[in-house]
């Protein structure tokens, strides 16, 4: 079942990558019990369309999903790098909403809050 709106109930981690595919910074959240092995699959994802786009047309790369036992991953590109995102429950369909919240997520407002880590 997809999960709905509030998704900040179901966030479980936040990372970017630059856009080369190469991690610059994750965060968990404390009691989630996830460390950072939900990244490396983020990892290959990037650099997955990194070489298709080397011989595919893939222009206007909108989103990535990543399903796994419980939750679910959400990559999309920002100006300026990828952000990823680790929400709690099954993705299903992404709906539009699930993406303008995740377009507007700013990493740095992890960096303060007492409910993750940096790893």
């Amino acid at each position: 079942m997809p999960i709905d709106p509030p998704y900040e109930t179901n966030l479980l981690g936040v990372a970017t990558f630059d856009l080369s595919g190469l991690p610059k910074e994750y965060f968990t959240l404390i009691d989630s019990g996830m460390g950072i092995t939900w990244v490396q699959p983020i990892f290959q994802v990037i650099g997955m369309r990194s070489l298709l786009s080397a011989s595919l047309t893939l222009e206007n790369f909108l989103y990535a999903v990543i399903q796994g036992k419980g939750y679910g991953a959400l990559i999309i590109r920002q100006q300026n790098d990828y952000l990823a995102v680790l929400l709690r429950g099954d993705l299903g369909v992404v709906q539009e909403d699930l993406l303008e919240w995740a377009k507007q997520l700013n990493v740095k407002q992890f960096v303060d809050d007492p409910r993750y880590k940096v790893v």
